[in-house]
C-alpha cells in the first residue's frame, strides 16, 4: 500500500497525500472502506460492481457480504487476465458471487437479472460508467431506493496546475446532473483525490 500521490498524478487541491491505494488504477483504500460501509448499512440481497481491475474492490464488497452473512455480487471485467487475478484473489469465497468476463454495457443488455440494491461503477472511463448507471436505470437493475457509487468524478481534477478541467469531467456532471433531475436521486459527491459520487435511487 503506498501513498495516492506516489501512485497517480494529482493537483493540490485533491489532498491525494492523505490517501493510500495499492496502484495508480485500483481505488483508494478509504474509498474502498466507504463503499465496505455502504453495504454493511443497506444491506444488500445483490451487489453489481463494473471492472474489477486487480479485485481490491470486489474483495471488499465481498467481505462486506460475508459481514452481513447475506447477499451476493456480480462483477464484471472486460480483461481476461484481470478475470483470473480477481478470481484468483476471491478463492474460497466463491459462493459470494460470480466475476464475469464480459463488457458491462453488453452484459447487462443482454442479461435477465433481478435487481441490484448496491451498484459500484468503476469500469472504463467516467462516460462509460454514466452509461452503466443510465442502463441500469432503464432497465429497472437499480430501483428505488437502491445505493450506487460512481468512482472518479472528483470535480478537483485538472490536467494540471493552471487549473484546466481534466477531460471528462465537466460532461459527466452535465450530463450526471442533468439524469438526477429527470431520474430523482439523491446524491453526495466526495472531491478528495481521484473522488466518489454516493447516489441512491428515489
Amino acid at each position: 500500500m503506498s501513498s495516492e500521490a506516489l501512485v497517480h498524478p494529482h493537483v493540490t487541491a485533491e489532498r491525494a497525500e492523505l490517501f493510500s491505494a495499492y496502484d495508480g488504477g485500483s481505488t483508494e483504500q478509504e474509498y474502498l472502506e466507504l463503499v465496505k460501509a455502504l453495504i454493511a448499512v443497506t444491506k444488500p440481497e445483490r451487489v453489481l460492481e463494473t471492472g474489477s481491475f486487480h479485485g481490491f474492490g470486489t474483495w471488499a464488497i465481498c467481505q462486506a457480504l460475508v459481514a452481513n452473512g447475506r447477499g451476493r455480487f456480480t462483477s464484471l471485467e472486460s480483461d481476461p487476465r484481470f478475470v483470473r487475478e480477481t478470481r484468483t484473489r476471491l478463492l474460497g469465497y466463491e459462493s459470494w458471487g460470480t466475476v464475469w468476463h464480459a463488457e458491462s454495457l453488453a452484459w447487462l443488455v443482454a442479461q435477465d437479472v433481478m435487481p441490484f440494491q448496491f451498484a459500484f461503477f468503476d469500469s472504463g472511463e467516467l462516460d462509460v460508467r454514466l452509461e452503466e448507471l443510465e442502463l441500469c436505470l432503464s432497465l429497472g437493475w437499480l430501483e428505488r431506493g437502491a445505493t450506487f457509487a460512481i468512482h472518479d468524478t472528483s470535480r478537483l481534477r485538472t490536467c494540471d496546475d493552471t487549473g484546466t478541467p481534466a477531460p471528462g469531467t465537466a460532461p459527466f456532471w452535465d450530463r450526471f446532473t442533468w439524469l438526477a433531475e429527470i431520474r430523482p436521486m439523491a446524491y453526495l459527491e466526495f472531491p478528495l483525490s481521484r473522488g466518489l459520487l454516493v447516489g441512491r435511487v428515489q
